[in-house]
């Protein structure tokens, strides 16, 4: 099986003198100032920008073309550090691409070579990104879910076999089917399913027997890595709302801060799993 060749991550081959650590481990300090009449703790070097900028504000031309000069060039390293892992990834990107399709042609499959080269995101207005996994841990963990989704569209559909398939069922806060969206959006985008796709599965499922649904339910969750006991029903719908609120908090504040998708994506999907794998 084909292995993630040693240059398909960017290195940095610039060096820290003594100086420039003892530049950063100074600036990094925490220090205590007063803003708006509140106390608050903050870096040095955010403390002196900071102080900087507020002498600015205050009309020193000396201070507000110090301020200027600084927010340049700061757009300008970030522009060139952006440039640079632009060149990097796009000739990451055209690597993976020619290995794929070699793998492809030769064994029809995937090779085990991370990332994708379609979740190599590639923007020249915000840089690089990557939506998919890194490594092997983190593909397994992407089957792990899309099997989670499988085991919650089983579930639904069995639960509504048993309320009786004459009568007509809304689609109520808690109902599996929300669970499976949620986990849906944990997906890489090339892996994600579409709207028509998780409609055309629902109705697949909807024709089949009560009996078959509580065998393929069974194995569903099982293959899911979540073993729960035959015929069982889906959570109360409490718990249900409780995790999703919980996962809307973590998107709200993910969002916030500008973090990481994908770390968003894991803590989902680790919470999902942690409260709903063994029921």
């Amino acid at each position: 099986m084909a292995r993630s060749p040693k240059n398909t991550k960017p290195t940095d081959t610039r060096i820290l003198t003594d100086f420039d650590k003892c530049v950063e481990a100074v600036a990094s300090q925490q220090v205590p100032i007063t803003k708006n009449g509140q106390a608050k703790v903050m870096t040095a070097m955010e403390a002196v920008l900071q102080k900087q900028f507020m002498t600015a504000i205050a009309g020193s031309p000396h201070a507000q073309n110090q301020f200027l000069r600084n927010v340049q060039h700061a757009e300008q390293a970030k522009r060139e550090v952006m440039e640079k892992d632009i060149e990097d990834w796009t000739r990451i990107k055209w690597h993976q691409q020619k290995l794929y399709e070699a793998h492809q042609e030769q064994y029809g499959c995937d090779p085990e070579v991370y990332p994708h080269p379609d979740d190599i995101v590639i923007s020249y207005e915000n840089g690089v990104s990557i939506d998919g996994p890194m490594d092997k841990e983190a593909a397994r963990k992407v089957q792990n879910t899309i099997a989670m989704i499988d085991a919650w569209l089983y579930q639904r559909a069995l639960d509504w076999a048993r309320k009786g398939r004459g009568e007509a069922h809304e689609v109520s806060p808690g109902d599996p089917l929300i669970m499976a969206n949620v986990l849906n959006q944990c997906l890489p985008k090339r892996l994600r399913r579409s709207d028509n796709e998780m409609i055309g599965l629902m109705m697949k499922l909807e024709r089949r027997p009560i009996r078959m649904l509580l065998k393929e339910t069974y194995a569903a969750w099982k293959a899911a890595g979540c073993p729960r006991r035959r015929g069982e029903y889906a959570p109360p719908p409490e718990k249900m709302m409780a995790v999703l609120n919980v996962s809307t908090e973590l998107t709200r504040w993910y969002a916030q801060n500008k973090t990481d998708l994908s770390g968003l994506n894991e803590v989902v999907e680790d919470l999902v799993h942690e409260h709903f794998g063994v029921m």
